[in-house]
């Protein structure tokens, strides 16, 4: 892949990360109330907070995915993060995911963030399918989907093994000729 792309909005710019990022990384995932769907317990060190930094880099560098870091426009802080893991070009597929702190909550500010990212996957990565695997519980997350007009495929029983207990995840999928972006 060529060189981590920019990617701006009205409010947002997406970017690769960077070393400064750590701080605010950590800040946002040792947050329980973040973290609670995102599958992980929150940080307990800046270490994991880089492994985080380096998972984002490596996705790229590695042709498996890109995941921007989310920062307002007039602060170039990170606020979260959103796109695509699990990218296979033979099949024009990826799954998105997203985090977002929680100072950032109910401003439009994840819907607009995914917005750009499902046009940059499918005008420039080519993407057919893009799917997102969601805790059942996490309406907010439900509901940001939903809105980029996500479908409901089925639910994956005891898909994931979370704080000693299986929960379910419930696949969702967006299709190119579906997207009205």
């Amino acid at each position: 892949m060529k060189g981590f792309p920019i990617i701006e909005t009205k409010r947002l710019i997406l970017r690769g990360p960077k070393t400064k990022d750590l701080e605010s990384v950590y800040d946002i995932h040792s947050d329980p109330e973040v973290m609670r769907y995102y599958g992980v317990l929150p940080y307990d060190s800046t270490e994991k907070a880089q492994k985080h930094l380096d998972w984002l880099s490596s996705l790229h560098k590695e042709n498996k995915g890109l995941r921007p870091i989310i920062t307002l426009k007039d602060e170039d802080t990170y606020i979260g993060d959103v796109g695509y893991y699990d990218y296979e070009k033979k099949h024009n597929r990826a799954e998105i995911g997203y985090i977002l702190g929680k100072d950032y909550w109910g401003n439009g500010i994840m819907s607009e963030a995914l917005e750009a990212m499902l046009s940059y996957g499918y005008n420039e990565m080519g993407l057919n399918r893009v799917q997102a695997l969601i805790d059942p519980r996490n309406t907010s997350s439900l509901r940001v989907a939903e809105k980029q007009g996500f479908k409901y495929e089925g639910t994956f029983r005891d898909y994931e093994l979370e704080y000693g207990a299986y929960i379910n995840l419930d696949m969702y999928s967006l299709l190119k000729r579906e997207y009205a972006g």
